[in-house]
């Protein structure tokens, strides 16, 4: 086992750039998802494969939790109670760190 420390990701206010203290490897496994009309469903392509973690945050970068969440093949529902905007992000679940 490595005693090196794995520092987080850092996204930035706007989203336009994503850093990582360890490697630009983790930018093959983050995609960032916008969905700019409020809406009470969202609905999203990845090319990420497998079964993403999925992490949904509001026009405001504020991280909300949806009422619910459909994942198939390549491509993810969101359902919310209200229509709201914002993106989602999205992390490969197998990471090879």
């Amino acid at each position: 086992m490595s005693s090196e420390i794995l520092r987080p990701l850092f996204i930035n206010k706007d989203l336009d750039e994503i850093t990582s203290s360890k490697s630009s490897h983790y930018l093959s496994n983050i995609q960032i998802l916008y969905h700019s009309n409020k809406s009470k469903k969202w609905s999203f392509s990845h090319s990420l494969g497998g079964t993403p973690v999925i992490n949904v945050y509001d026009s405001n970068n504020s991280q909300i939790i949806p009422k619910k969440v459909h994942r198939y093949n390549n491509k993810i529902q969101v359902e919310f109670s209200y229509p709201i905007s914002g993106h989602i992000v999205l992390i490969n679940s197998k990471l090879n760190i």
